[in-house]
């Protein structure tokens, strides 16, 4: 009886996903245009759970008078089912608005979250294109 519980265990190991190294495949490109960053890549080493693509980078809009407070602009991806262990994410965009007459300006890097079951499991830091 008392085996019982050891053995349910070592039977759900196995069924749960676990990213194992994630990684760049390739290097990621954000790009900027007017009041859009948008990020595009590939990641491997994901497992595969459900994941969820985040971006996020400092956001600006500049006034007549050359004033920039700051903010962040941030977007997510829908979730994504890894094949093979792999994710492509494409045109995954963070939106920043500015006022009537302000200059949007992002940068000068975004950040890339990766998470998997609402857990981060990657993040990287890549300079604006």
């Amino acid at each position: 009886m008392k085996m019982l519980p050891v053995l349910a265990i070592a039977v759900a190991l196995p069924s749960m996903a676990v990213a194992a190294r994630p990684h760049f495949v390739g290097t990621p490109v954000c790009t900027q245009t007017d009041g859009e960053l948008c990020c595009s890549g590939k990641v491997a080493g994901l497992g595969q759970a459900p994941t969820v693509v985040n971006v996020t980078a400092a956001f600006t809009c500049e006034n007549r008078g050359g004033n920039q407070p700051p903010g962040l602009a941030s977007g997510q991806s829908a979730p994504i089912t890894p094949r093979g262990g792999q994710i492509t994410f494409t045109d995954v965009c963070a939106v920043g608005s500015c006022p009537d007459q302000m200059t949007p300006s992002f940068g000068p890097n975004a950040t890339i979250n990766i998470f998997q079951n609402g857990n981060l499991v990657f993040s990287a830091t890549i300079p604006i294109e």
